[in-house]
């Protein structure tokens, strides 16, 4: 299925995103369950960790370094501006 632009996601993953936000509610943490199954569908947890939505440091902790920016192609896909 075409998520947006040059992006695909297989059918089966959006089956599992939605079935997961359902188990969760209609809250943030059911968005945060859907969005997580979409993104596992292409990352590791461990990948994942590695990316950021700014590319900075996280400003809570000292000595923090920054990670890799999180691809603005998929950011755009998954984020309605």
């Amino acid at each position: 299925m075409k998520l947006k632009g040059d992006i695909l996601v297989e059918k089966s993953a959006v089956t599992s995103a939605v079935a997961a936000g359902k188990r969760e509610g209609n809250n943030h943490r059911s968005l945060r369950s859907f969005i997580k199954v979409l993104l596992t569908s292409y990352w590791t947890d461990d990948e994942l960790a590695s990316f950021s939505l700014t590319g900075e440091a996280c400003r809570s902790l000292e000595d923090a370094i920054p990670k890799d920016k999180f691809p603005e192609n998929y950011t755009e896909a998954l984020i309605r501006k």
